[in-house]
């Protein structure tokens, strides 16, 4: 997970500032910025080299001690057409921008109408920033990791639930970074016993109850299908089934979430073409998905 500061002024002096900047503020540079990037916006609009558009980015360095060595005006677009959808797209043109310049530490500079987007926002940093890198071996005893790992971001007044929706933006990225992993990872290592230890770790971790069901009692249960579907693998076919019981209303419906778990379907004649089969193996993106929720 992300480690994310919150304070009123910028205390950072590594890595990147972002400034980010609405078309309608591109004649007037924000006063709540820091002034030594004053000159380098006024420069930058002048000769029309910065107008605010959406993912617009242009940086240069600071000779200031107290900020991050180097300044990037991000465009916003217009905040009139600033919302949640908006906020993870923009969120995510930094990320990777961050991540092609190796940045693990960065400022942002955030306006009130950002903030209110917080959790959309975080998303779409960190998501962007997946790496598909887990069987990936390097020559040096540790690869490099370009990942954006320390985040300060600098706000006047937190709005409502502001803290609240900054760590659930980390939750779901993480959730989301560990489901790619799952449906990324080849049948051969992912498969029904690496599930359900999955499954264990998490139920252990959040205290969930855990059943898994293994062919026996499949078979006495009327699985057929699936256990057909299984013959064709060394592995005993599983069932997960997951359990939450945590809402104060007790009176509620429950929601059941299922997910297909099927790692590599072999179970009788091959009538896909071919570039589908490369990518069977995601067929257990649902169960992914159902264990990333939980």
């Amino acid at each position: 997970m992300m480690n994310v500061k919150i304070n009123k002024k910028v205390k950072s002096n590594y890595g990147f500032l972002i400034l980010p900047i609405f078309r309608e503020e591109i004649t007037k540079y924000p006063s709540d910025y820091p002034q030594s990037a004053k000159s380098f916006f006024e420069k930058r609009v002048k000769s029309k080299e910065f107008i605010g558009k959406k993912g617009e980015i242009v940086e240069t360095y600071l000779d200031d001690k107290n900020l991050p060595p180097r300044v990037v005006l991000v465009g916003f677009g217009k905040k009139e057409n600033f919302n949640s959808k908006m906020a993870r797209r923009v969120g995510g043109i930094i990320g990777k921008f961050l991540k092609q310049n190796k940045v693990v530490e960065s400022s942002v500079c955030m306006p009130q109408i950002v903030a209110k987007y917080v959790e959309e926002f975080v998303e779409g940093i960190r998501m962007s920033q997946f790496r598909i890198d887990k069987y990936k071996t390097c020559r040096q005893k540790k690869c490099p990791v370009y990942e954006l790992e320390k985040l300060e971001i600098v706000l006047a007044k937190e709005p409502k639930d502001f803290e609240k929706d900054l760590k659930k933006g980390n939750v779901i990225s993480d959730s989301v970074h560990f489901v790619r992993d799952l449906v990324n990872g080849p049948s051969n290592i992912v498969n029904s016993e690496y599930l359900v230890a999955e499954a264990r770790k998490i139920a252990k971790e959040h205290g969930y109850k855990i059943a898994v069901f293994g062919d026996k009692e499949l078979k006495e249960m009327g699985w057929g299908g699936l256990l057909a579907v299984n013959a064709g693998s060394p592995k005993e076919a599983k069932c997960v089934v997951l359990e939450y019981d945590g809402a104060k209303n007790k009176k509620e419906k429950s929601v059941v979430l299922v997910g297909k778990g099927i790692m590599f379907d072999s179970g009788g004649y091959n009538i896909k073409p071919r570039n589908h089969i490369e990518t069977m193996h995601q067929d257990m993106a649902g169960a992914a998905t159902v264990l990333g929720v939980f």
